[in-house]
Protein backbone atom coordinates (compact mmCIF):
# COMPACT_ATOMS: atom_id res chain seq x y z
CA UNK A 1 0.00 0.00 0.00
CA UNK A 2 1.34 3.52 -0.49
CA UNK A 3 -1.49 5.53 1.40
CA UNK A 4 -2.95 5.31 4.77
CA UNK A 5 -6.36 3.48 4.59
CA UNK A 6 -8.90 6.53 6.37
CA UNK A 7 -7.03 9.84 5.59
CA UNK A 8 -5.18 8.46 2.40
CA UNK A 9 -1.74 9.90 3.58
CA UNK A 10 1.17 9.13 1.46
CA UNK A 11 3.77 6.34 3.07
CA UNK A 12 7.63 6.65 2.89
CA UNK A 13 8.61 3.46 0.99
CA UNK A 14 11.75 1.64 1.72
CA UNK A 15 14.33 2.90 -0.65
CA UNK A 16 12.48 6.21 -1.62
CA UNK A 17 14.53 9.40 -2.79
CA UNK A 18 13.75 13.12 -0.97
CA UNK A 19 11.07 11.39 1.63
CA UNK A 20 11.03 14.53 3.57
CA UNK A 21 8.85 15.58 0.46
CA UNK A 22 6.39 12.71 0.68
CA UNK A 23 7.09 13.38 4.59
CA UNK A 24 5.37 17.17 4.09
CA UNK A 25 2.67 16.03 1.74
CA UNK A 26 1.62 13.87 4.86
CA UNK A 27 1.74 17.07 7.42
CA UNK A 28 -0.27 19.38 4.45
CA UNK A 29 -3.04 17.03 4.11
CA UNK A 30 -3.21 16.73 8.02
CA UNK A 31 -3.17 20.13 8.18
CA UNK A 32 -6.06 20.63 6.52
CA UNK A 33 -8.21 18.25 7.52
CA UNK A 34 -7.21 17.21 11.37
CA UNK A 35 -9.88 19.48 13.30
CA UNK A 36 -11.66 20.67 10.42
CA UNK A 37 -12.65 24.07 10.42
CA UNK A 38 -13.78 26.16 7.03
CA UNK A 39 -14.99 29.41 6.46
CA UNK A 40 -18.08 28.34 4.15
CA UNK A 41 -19.37 25.85 2.07
CA UNK A 42 -21.55 27.70 -0.58
CA UNK A 43 -18.50 28.88 -3.13
CA UNK A 44 -18.20 27.26 -6.49
CA UNK A 45 -15.04 28.98 -7.54
CA UNK A 46 -12.23 30.10 -5.58
CA UNK A 47 -12.00 33.48 -3.65
CA UNK A 48 -10.11 36.52 -5.43
CA UNK A 49 -7.67 36.95 -2.63
CA UNK A 50 -7.09 33.48 -0.84
CA UNK A 51 -5.13 33.69 2.54
CA UNK A 52 -2.88 30.78 3.05
CA UNK A 53 -4.52 28.17 5.02
CA UNK A 54 -7.89 28.82 4.24
CA UNK A 55 -10.12 25.93 3.74
CA UNK A 56 -13.60 25.89 1.89
CA UNK A 57 -16.42 22.92 1.27
CA UNK A 58 -16.70 23.25 -2.55
CA UNK A 59 -20.28 23.76 -3.72
CA UNK A 60 -21.12 22.15 -6.66
CA UNK A 61 -21.43 22.57 -9.68
CA UNK A 62 -17.66 23.83 -8.69
CA UNK A 63 -16.16 26.16 -11.50
CA UNK A 64 -12.79 27.51 -12.32
CA UNK A 65 -10.35 26.13 -10.56
CA UNK A 66 -12.18 24.17 -8.72
CA UNK A 67 -14.12 22.59 -11.67
CA UNK A 68 -15.20 18.82 -10.64
CA UNK A 69 -14.83 19.13 -7.05
CA UNK A 70 -18.15 19.66 -5.67
CA UNK A 71 -18.12 18.45 -1.85
CA UNK A 72 -14.57 18.36 -1.28
CA UNK A 73 -12.36 20.21 1.16
CA UNK A 74 -10.28 22.84 -1.02
CA UNK A 75 -7.28 23.56 1.22
CA UNK A 76 -4.86 26.72 0.21
CA UNK A 77 -1.76 25.47 1.04
CA UNK A 78 1.36 27.09 0.00
CA UNK A 79 0.33 29.63 -2.55
CA UNK A 80 -1.57 26.52 -4.58
CA UNK A 81 -5.12 24.62 -3.97
CA UNK A 82 -4.97 21.01 -2.33
CA UNK A 83 -7.85 18.61 -2.57
CA UNK A 84 -9.19 16.14 -0.15
CA UNK A 85 -11.81 13.82 -0.71
CA UNK A 86 -14.17 13.24 2.19
CA UNK A 87 -15.54 10.01 3.50
CA UNK A 88 -18.49 9.43 5.36
CA UNK A 89 -19.21 10.57 9.14
CA UNK A 90 -16.16 13.42 8.29
CA UNK A 91 -17.11 16.63 10.81
CA UNK A 92 -16.40 20.03 9.81
CA UNK A 93 -17.12 23.50 11.60
CA UNK A 94 -18.54 26.46 9.36
CA UNK A 95 -17.36 29.46 10.34
CA UNK A 96 -19.65 31.10 8.25
CA UNK A 97 -22.52 29.98 10.23
CA UNK A 98 -20.77 28.54 13.50
CA UNK A 99 -22.15 24.94 12.70
CA UNK A 100 -21.47 21.98 12.45
CA UNK A 101 -21.68 19.54 9.10
CA UNK A 102 -21.62 15.79 8.94
CA UNK A 103 -20.72 14.38 5.40
CA UNK A 104 -22.97 11.50 4.77
CA UNK A 105 -21.26 9.84 1.65
CA UNK A 106 -22.92 12.14 -0.78
CA UNK A 107 -22.80 15.52 1.23
CA UNK A 108 -22.38 17.80 3.69
CA UNK A 109 -25.32 17.80 6.13
CA UNK A 110 -26.21 19.47 9.31
CA UNK A 111 -24.70 17.51 12.02
CA UNK A 112 -27.73 17.48 14.53
CA UNK A 113 -30.44 17.91 11.99
CA UNK A 114 -32.28 14.60 12.82
CA UNK A 115 -30.69 12.84 15.95
CA UNK A 116 -33.22 10.18 17.40
CA UNK A 117 -31.35 11.07 20.60
CA UNK A 118 -29.81 14.06 22.32
CA UNK A 119 -28.80 14.65 25.84
CA UNK A 120 -26.89 18.60 27.28
CA UNK A 121 -25.03 17.39 30.69
CA UNK A 122 -27.12 13.95 30.28
CA UNK A 123 -27.82 11.14 28.41
CA UNK A 124 -30.70 10.82 26.62
CA UNK A 125 -32.14 6.90 26.69
CA UNK A 126 -35.29 5.60 23.82
CA UNK A 127 -38.14 7.16 26.39
CA UNK A 128 -36.58 10.02 27.19
CA UNK A 129 -35.20 11.39 23.54
CA UNK A 130 -34.23 14.52 24.99
CA UNK A 131 -32.61 15.12 28.36
CA UNK A 132 -31.22 18.50 29.59
CA UNK A 133 -29.81 19.33 32.45
CA UNK A 134 -29.04 22.96 33.60
CA UNK A 135 -29.90 25.69 36.02
CA UNK A 136 -32.01 27.75 33.50
CA UNK A 137 -33.50 27.43 30.13
CA UNK A 138 -33.98 30.64 27.72
CA UNK A 139 -36.39 30.20 24.72
CA UNK A 140 -35.90 34.26 22.74
CA UNK A 141 -38.26 35.02 19.55
CA UNK A 142 -35.97 34.96 16.37
CA UNK A 143 -34.18 37.67 15.80
CA UNK A 144 -30.86 36.21 14.25
CA UNK A 145 -32.41 34.28 11.10
CA UNK A 146 -34.71 37.08 9.57
CA UNK A 147 -37.21 34.48 9.37
CA UNK A 148 -38.65 35.06 13.05
CA UNK A 149 -41.92 36.89 13.48
CA UNK A 150 -41.35 38.43 16.82
CA UNK A 151 -43.22 35.58 18.77
CA UNK A 152 -42.12 32.38 20.45
CA UNK A 153 -44.68 29.11 20.58
CA UNK A 154 -43.74 26.31 22.18
CA UNK A 155 -46.16 23.39 20.69
CA UNK A 156 -47.48 19.78 22.48
CA UNK A 157 -49.37 17.43 20.15
CA UNK A 158 -51.07 14.27 21.24
CA UNK A 159 -52.19 11.62 19.59
CA UNK A 160 -55.69 12.15 20.67
CA UNK A 161 -58.29 13.55 23.58
CA UNK A 162 -57.74 10.23 25.73
CA UNK A 163 -53.61 11.07 26.11
CA UNK A 164 -51.94 13.71 27.48
CA UNK A 165 -49.98 16.85 26.44
CA UNK A 166 -48.71 18.62 29.72
CA UNK A 167 -45.82 19.88 32.11
CA UNK A 168 -44.61 17.16 34.57
CA UNK A 169 -43.19 19.16 37.73
CA UNK A 170 -41.15 16.78 39.74
CA UNK A 171 -39.20 16.80 42.97
CA UNK A 172 -36.74 13.86 43.10
CA UNK A 173 -38.29 12.68 40.12
CA UNK A 174 -41.69 12.34 41.93
CA UNK A 175 -44.54 14.38 40.37
CA UNK A 176 -45.59 17.01 42.73
CA UNK A 177 -47.73 18.68 39.71
CA UNK A 178 -49.36 18.73 36.29
CA UNK A 179 -50.66 21.15 34.16
CA UNK A 180 -52.14 20.97 30.69
CA UNK A 181 -54.46 18.58 28.68
CA UNK A 182 -55.05 15.56 30.75
CA UNK A 183 -56.67 12.54 29.26
CA UNK A 184 -59.42 15.44 28.11
CA UNK A 185 -60.04 18.47 26.53
CA UNK A 186 -60.34 20.92 29.40
CA UNK A 187 -57.28 22.69 30.42
CA UNK A 188 -56.31 21.63 34.12
CA UNK A 189 -53.96 21.35 36.62
CA UNK A 190 -53.33 19.04 39.25
CA UNK A 191 -51.33 18.53 42.34
CA UNK A 192 -50.00 15.48 43.99
CA UNK A 193 -48.61 14.75 47.55
CA UNK A 194 -47.02 10.93 46.60
CA UNK A 195 -47.19 11.06 42.72
CA UNK A 196 -49.21 8.54 42.62
CA UNK A 197 -52.94 10.23 43.90
CA UNK A 198 -54.01 13.51 42.41
CA UNK A 199 -56.32 16.42 43.09
CA UNK A 200 -57.47 19.03 40.65
CA UNK A 201 -56.97 22.34 41.49
CA UNK A 202 -58.16 23.90 38.36
CA UNK A 203 -60.14 22.60 35.06
CA UNK A 204 -60.93 24.98 32.10
CA UNK A 205 -63.76 23.68 29.68
CA UNK A 206 -62.10 24.18 26.25
CA UNK A 207 -66.30 24.22 25.25
CA UNK A 208 -67.00 27.39 26.43
CA UNK A 209 -64.13 28.72 28.54
CA UNK A 210 -65.87 28.13 32.12
CA UNK A 211 -63.70 27.43 35.04
CA UNK A 212 -64.02 25.67 38.14
CA UNK A 213 -61.99 24.77 41.48
CA UNK A 214 -63.21 21.21 42.28
CA UNK A 215 -60.96 20.97 45.13
CA UNK A 216 -61.56 24.10 46.65
CA UNK A 217 -63.44 23.29 50.10
CA UNK A 218 -66.95 23.97 49.71
CA UNK A 219 -70.17 22.66 50.54
CA UNK A 220 -74.06 23.34 50.24
CA UNK A 221 -76.21 21.73 53.29
CA UNK A 222 -80.16 21.51 53.63
CA UNK A 223 -82.53 19.79 55.71
CA UNK A 224 -85.25 18.04 54.05
CA UNK A 225 -87.82 17.67 57.06
CA UNK A 226 -89.44 20.26 59.14
CA UNK A 227 -86.54 21.62 62.17
CA UNK A 228 -88.30 22.00 65.32
CA UNK A 229 -87.22 24.66 67.96
CA UNK A 230 -87.90 25.42 70.87
CA UNK A 231 -88.85 28.71 72.20
CA UNK A 232 -86.44 31.48 72.99
CA UNK A 233 -83.29 28.68 72.36
CA UNK A 234 -80.67 28.65 70.40
CA UNK A 235 -80.46 25.46 68.78
CA UNK A 236 -78.37 23.68 66.09
CA UNK A 237 -80.09 23.47 62.65
CA UNK A 238 -80.14 19.94 61.80
CA UNK A 239 -78.79 19.85 58.19
CA UNK A 240 -78.83 16.22 57.17
CA UNK A 241 -78.46 16.12 53.16
CA UNK A 242 -75.70 17.65 51.18
CA UNK A 243 -75.67 18.29 47.03
CA UNK A 244 -72.10 19.41 47.50
CA UNK A 245 -69.82 18.62 49.68
CA UNK A 246 -65.57 19.36 47.84
CA UNK A 247 -63.43 17.94 50.74
CA UNK A 248 -65.84 16.28 53.31
CA UNK A 249 -65.83 19.62 54.83
CA UNK A 250 -69.34 19.34 56.35
CA UNK A 251 -70.45 16.62 58.30
CA UNK A 252 -74.07 15.86 58.07
CA UNK A 253 -74.45 14.07 60.78
CA UNK A 254 -72.71 16.30 63.49
CA UNK A 255 -74.73 18.95 61.22
CA UNK A 256 -70.74 20.89 61.60
CA UNK A 257 -69.09 22.31 58.39
CA UNK A 258 -64.83 21.78 59.18
CA UNK A 259 -62.46 24.28 57.63
CA UNK A 260 -59.90 21.43 56.29
CA UNK A 261 -57.27 24.83 55.75
CA UNK A 262 -56.87 27.79 57.23
CA UNK A 263 -58.35 30.69 55.17
CA UNK A 264 -61.33 33.40 54.70
CA UNK A 265 -64.08 31.82 54.12
CA UNK A 266 -67.74 32.67 52.92
CA UNK A 267 -70.95 31.57 54.66
CA UNK A 268 -74.74 32.16 52.87
CA UNK A 269 -77.63 30.92 55.52
CA UNK A 270 -81.23 30.80 55.04
CA UNK A 271 -83.76 30.27 57.68
CA UNK A 272 -87.55 29.56 56.69
CA UNK A 273 -90.20 29.85 59.06
CA UNK A 274 -92.82 27.25 59.55
CA UNK A 275 -95.99 28.03 62.02
CA UNK A 276 -96.85 25.47 65.00
CA UNK A 277 -100.58 25.55 64.98
CA UNK A 278 -101.55 29.18 66.31
CA UNK A 279 -97.94 30.02 67.35
CA UNK A 280 -96.83 33.07 65.93
CA UNK A 281 -92.92 34.22 67.23
CA UNK A 282 -91.60 37.85 67.78
CA UNK A 283 -88.77 37.22 66.06
CA UNK A 284 -87.03 34.91 63.97
CA UNK A 285 -83.08 34.67 64.71
CA UNK A 286 -79.71 32.96 63.03
CA UNK A 287 -75.88 33.06 63.99
CA UNK A 288 -72.74 31.04 62.66
CA UNK A 289 -70.74 29.83 65.70
CA UNK A 290 -67.44 27.57 66.61
CA UNK A 291 -67.93 25.88 69.53
CA UNK A 292 -68.59 28.95 72.45
CA UNK A 293 -67.84 31.64 69.87
CA UNK A 294 -70.30 33.47 68.04
CA UNK A 295 -68.66 33.94 64.56
CA UNK A 296 -71.54 35.83 62.99
CA UNK A 297 -74.99 37.39 64.00
CA UNK A 298 -77.48 37.27 65.71
CA UNK A 299 -79.18 38.27 62.49
CA UNK A 300 -83.20 38.76 62.57
CA UNK A 301 -86.77 38.92 61.17
CA UNK A 302 -89.62 39.71 62.59
CA UNK A 303 -93.48 40.00 61.10
CA UNK A 304 -93.32 36.54 60.29
CA UNK A 305 -96.15 35.06 58.10
CA UNK A 306 -96.34 31.59 56.83
CA UNK A 307 -95.37 30.40 54.02
CA UNK A 308 -93.13 33.76 53.25
CA UNK A 309 -90.70 34.37 55.96
CA UNK A 310 -87.09 33.68 55.12
CA UNK A 311 -83.96 34.80 56.95
CA UNK A 312 -80.92 34.78 54.96
CA UNK A 313 -77.35 36.23 55.63
CA UNK A 314 -73.84 36.08 54.10
CA UNK A 315 -70.83 36.43 56.01
CA UNK A 316 -67.18 36.19 55.45
CA UNK A 317 -65.33 34.63 58.32
CA UNK A 318 -61.64 34.06 59.15
CA UNK A 319 -61.13 30.34 59.92
CA UNK A 320 -57.73 28.03 60.67
CA UNK A 321 -57.66 24.69 59.83
CA UNK A 322 -59.96 22.37 61.98
CA UNK A 323 -62.27 25.14 63.17
CA UNK A 324 -65.73 23.58 63.01
CA UNK A 325 -68.95 25.84 61.65
CA UNK A 326 -72.53 25.61 63.14
CA UNK A 327 -75.98 27.14 62.09
CA UNK A 328 -78.10 27.76 64.52
CA UNK A 329 -81.52 29.18 64.64
CA UNK A 330 -83.82 30.98 67.95
CA UNK A 331 -87.59 31.61 68.01
CA UNK A 332 -88.80 34.44 70.53
CA UNK A 333 -91.77 33.75 72.34
CA UNK A 334 -93.07 30.62 71.35
CA UNK A 335 -91.66 27.51 69.75
CA UNK A 336 -92.04 26.72 66.05
CA UNK A 337 -90.11 25.05 62.72
CA UNK A 338 -87.63 25.26 60.55
CA UNK A 339 -88.94 24.42 57.19
CA UNK A 340 -87.79 22.05 55.02
CA UNK A 341 -85.68 22.61 51.85
CA UNK A 342 -85.70 26.19 52.14
CA UNK A 343 -83.61 26.54 55.31
CA UNK A 344 -80.04 25.53 54.14
CA UNK A 345 -76.31 26.72 55.16
CA UNK A 346 -73.64 27.12 51.94
CA UNK A 347 -69.75 27.89 52.62
CA UNK A 348 -66.74 27.68 50.28
CA UNK A 349 -62.89 29.33 50.76
CA UNK A 350 -62.19 32.49 49.51
CA UNK A 351 -58.29 32.84 49.91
Amino acid sequence: MSETANLALPYILAAQAQKHLTHNEALRALDAIVHLSVLDLDRTEPPAEPQEGDRHIVAAPAGGEWVGRGAQIAAFQDGAWAFFTPRAGWLAHVAGDGRLRRYDGERWVKAVSNAPIFGVNAVGDNYNRLVVKTSSALFSHDDVSGGGNGSVLGSFNRQDASKDAAFNFQTAYQTNALFGLLGGDSLSIKVSGDGSAFATVLEAASANGIARLPSVPKAVASTNYDNYIAADAWTAVALNDTASNAQGAFDAGANVFTAPVAGLYFFAAALGWHQNGANVPTRLSGRLVSGSTILAGPFSTSDLTEGEATLVFTMAVPLAAGDEVKLEARLSAVDGYLARDVTRLSAFLLA
